[in-house]
């Protein structure tokens, strides 16, 4: 059977830049279709994992958004400076 701690992340939910399990924790066995054998497991997302994602998406700039923390597009200066650590 594959190692699948090793690779946890991966079967994981990715809601608000972070990796985490289904809110209820439920999660469906993932089986070889050539021999039958178990190779690992995904979360099972539901209505509340769906409901968090969103919630996310809409508080959370997309990376690289070139709108600043008061919601308005920076100019190319201001964006220079971010980027430069200023």
């Amino acid at each position: 059977m594959l190692d699948i701690d090793a690779n946890r992340r991966a079967t994981r939910l990715r809601i608000g830049g972070e990796w985490v399990a289904a809110a209820d924790g439920d999660e469906t066995q993932v089986v070889d279709p050539a021999t039958g054998e178990p190779i690992g497991s995904v979360s099972n997302a539901n209505v509340a994992d769906g409901l968090a994602a969103v919630s996310a998406a809409t508080t959370t700039p997309p990376v690289g958004s070139r709108k600043g923390a008061d919601g308005n597009r920076a100019t190319g200066r201001a964006r220079a400076g971010r980027r430069l650590g200023a």
